[in-house]
């Protein structure tokens, strides 16, 4: 599959560019490589746990396709049928992918693809008796609705609502601020409609970083992030609605407070700040001091923490959003248990490396290795690969918290 999909990387590329669905082939085929590994080792290794079934993957109209790939590729990998429901704009490429699974040698009805434009297309294909587990990514008010229409058919269905999540970017007075403000800028610009990052700057410094980032953005140019078409489809949507009698309580979006944050004095301060939220997504810390950088990932109840850096991602790191962010963990060993039952020969098996819900941290930092006594802070590591090292640059540490 890795090589099929890397001879069509420039047109996957293409249409992912062209639908707005945003997953870059060397991502994508990162995601198989890792998955493709776990899924000649899963009778080694996993001999206890049997295949679920029949899978189905639901995205919201707004889902990447990589978003939908974190999902597809450990179902299949841990021998599952999948259904894929995806959304407008990732069902061109989805339906792409499929061809080229099948191109590849994947026996047919392992992967289907289903597309529709009905909201609860999802929740109709769910209602089938064959159906053994649901998962869903996408925006939180699709999730709602699809739980609320499976609700007692007796599937199991776990969320990852990661889209529009509000996440801290929490700035500290020994961080170096220009960087700060470079990696403000590429996660505001980089990232369609997915995470809103939330500026916690810290008093002493929050002159210095606003003139910084206001003097970096006043050469930008800002194109508009929706197109002619989805406009359209909104309106016609509206207009409908109202020729069949609906009453149009809010023209334009949910009502909020948009107002600035207040600056936090003190760590204690930037992380009340950072829990005062319905998300627990990600978040992205910048200081130069590493024991304050590992007290606030602790302390910040979200899935991830980046620290000095924003927005990275492996398929070996395990994400468990928090509160409304999500219900189940993605990526990594972590992440597959939920395509998994125990097996009915044998008692049930406890997963050696899946935590509570909730209860698991990933942390990415950014510089030099970090010496081992700076991490005696931080529990056992759960996983086997407690630490990933790139060029010396990046480190990756997980623990259960």
């Amino acid at each position: 599959m890795v090589g099929v999909l890397g001879q069509h990387a420039v047109c996957v590329s293409e249409v992912c560019d062209v639908c707005e669905a945003a997953c870059p082939p060397p991502s994508l085929i990162r995601l198989l490589q890792f998955y493709s590994s776990w899924a000649q080792l899963r009778d080694a290794l996993l001999p206890s746990w049997t295949p679920r079934g029949v899978v189905l993957v639901v995205g919201s109209d707004d889902c990447s396709l990589h978003q939908l790939m974190v999902k597809v590729l450990p179902a299949l990998a841990m021998g599952n049928s999948v259904i894929v429901v995806p959304g407008l704009s990732s069902a061109p490429p989805a339906l792409l992918l499929a061809e080229l699974f099948s191109a590849a040698g994947l026996p047919a009805g392992a992967l289907n693809v289903l597309t529709g434009s009905d909201a609860l297309f999802g929740a109709k294909v769910a209602a089938n008796q064959n159906i053994s587990y649901v998962t869903f990514s996408g925006n939180k008010q699709e999730g709602v609705l699809l739980c609320e229409a499976t609700a007692g058919l007796g599937v199991s269905v776990s969320v990852s609502s990661i889209l529009g999540a509000r996440c801290p970017f929490i700035v500290f007075e020994s961080a170096d601020i220009d960087s700060a403000v470079d990696a403000i800028v590429q996660s505001v610009f980089t990232k369609r409609r997915e995470v809103h990052w939330v500026l916690c700057v810290q008093e002493s410094v929050q002159e210095r970083l606003v003139s910084r980032l206001r003097l970096r953005m006043s050469g930008m140019k800002s194109l508009s992030l929706r197109s002619e078409e989805e406009r359209r489809l909104v309106e016609a949507a509206v207009q409908e609605a109202e020729q069949q009698g609906a009453t149009l309580v809010q023209s334009c979006s949910p009502p909020l407070l948009w107002s600035p944050v207040p600056p936090p004095r003190s760590n204690s301060e930037a992380v009340a700040l950072a829990n005062h939220s319905p998300h627990g997504l990600a978040a992205s810390i910048w200081t130069e001091e590493l024991t304050l950088a590992l007290e606030t990932a602790k302390s910040v109840c979200v899935g991830s923490v980046c620290v000095n850096c924003v927005s990275l991602s492996d398929p070996s790191l395990p994400v468990s959003p928090h509160k409304e962010s999500g219900s189940c963990t993605d990526g990594g060993q972590e992440g597959l248990y939920q395509f998994l039952r125990p097996s009915s020969s044998s008692s049930p098996p406890s997963p050696p490396l899946l935590p509570p819900l909730g209860g698991l941290l990933s942390v990415w930092i950014c510089g030099p290795p970090p010496p081992p006594s700076s991490l005696q802070g931080l529990p056992v590591p759960r996983s086997p690969s407690p630490s990933l090292w790139g060029g010396s640059r990046v480190s990756r540490c997980q623990a259960a918290v």
